[in-house]
């Protein structure tokens, strides 16, 4: 590779990488912004429609890409470089779009796209990697197999689950979040129905040491009545939460 093409290529690699911090940097920031109307007002489907391209788009970029580092051909690497640069840009602008939609679609689509320009980020700074510590053909072949293939099961993932409007951002969200209670409520009354057995073998252990223990300051023991009584309040109120 002549040093024109190699300074090409680093230059394009180098941009590709700065396109993603400043994306996840700006997506982040957009968190405690207060939504904007994009000034030409486009259409709920519209923006979603693009959001979806602009996915493919980076699927099918980051196959063109690997293709010609795996062939080490780092001349034909400044396309497919500079299309992902400006794709990442698009897709961090997009999300932000989807205030035309609602609040709860706009941070779906935030989360999803850090989490498909995280990938790419980690999918580019491991190439360099790879470039810098000399690793084998083979190694470097491998890593980049593993990372597209994070970014491929990434968008796919996203496409396949991405709410159709903000309605159904909101019920997704409250099914989710639905999830984690009943998990919250299974675990208190585990911890009750422990409290209220008096299996003499529970205690059978005490003397091993798997270091947790240091963690919990020697407090192992079971809950004591005040502490069952508080935590059956607890259950009672995610139960009313959960339900109401």
């Amino acid at each position: 590779m002549s040093s024109t093409t190699e300074n090409t290529f680093k230059a394009a690699l180098q941009q590709a990488i700065f396109s993603c911090a400043a994306s996840l940097d700006a997506l982040k920031a957009s968190r405690t912004q207060v939504p904007q109307i994009p000034e030409d007002n486009p259409s709920p489907e519209d923006v979603r429609s693009d959001f979806m391209s602009i996915l493919t788009l980076l699927y099918a970029r980051s196959t063109s890409l690997t293709m010609v580092l795996n062939a080490d051909s780092y001349s034909a690497a400044r396309e497919p470089l500079t299309d992902i640069a400006r794709d990442i840009t698009r897709l961090a602008h997009c999300a932000g779009s989807f205030s035309v939609s609602g609040p709860t679609i706009r941070s779906e689509a935030v989360w999803a796209s850090e989490e498909v320009i995280d990938c790419i980020q980690t999918y580019l700074i491991s190439f360099t990697r790879s470039k810098a510590t000399e690793a084998s053909r083979a190694e470097s072949k491998a890593a980049l197999m593993l990372r597209v293939g994070s970014i491929h099961n990434t968008i796919d993932r996203i496409k396949a689950s991405f709410a159709t409007d903000n309605r159904a951002a909101v019920v997704k969200r409250w099914q989710s979040d639905a999830s984690h209670i009943e998990d919250a409520t299974r675990e208190v009354k585990e911890m009750i129905e422990e409290a209220g057995s008096d299996d003499p073998t529970e205690n059978a252990g005490d003397d091993f040491d798997d270091g947790w223990g240091e963690i919990l300051d020697g407090q192992a023991s079971k809950l004591t009545t005040h502490e069952v009584e508080a935590a059956k309040k607890v259950g009672v109120a995610i139960h009313e939460h959960n339900w109401n």
